[in-house]
């Protein structure tokens, strides 16, 4: 579960910004693997759906859906 609150662009020729900001709901599974050496790797599959919780007037696009997430990530166990 996350919430994000961004900004984008609505105008190229003026640089005007709006705001919005969505609501993620998801569930992943996945396996990690730990080396000998510390380092690990992270592989996972699930599925997201953003919610638009609210918006500036200037947008007109929907930013709710949902879609296929993939996780892939390296790093150090310590």
């Amino acid at each position: 579960m996350g919430y994000d609150f961004n900004s984008t662009n609505v105008s190229i020729i003026d640089e005007t910004k709006a705001k919005y900001s969505i609501l993620g709901i998801g569930a992943t599974i996945g396996y990690q693997w730990v080396a000998g050496g510390g380092f690990v790797t992270d592989l996972g599959l699930g599925y997201g759906y953003n919610i638009e919780v609210g918006k500036d007037d200037s947008l007109l696009n929907d930013y709710s859906g949902g879609a296929l997430r993939f996780t892939f990530a390296i790093g150090y166990s310590f």
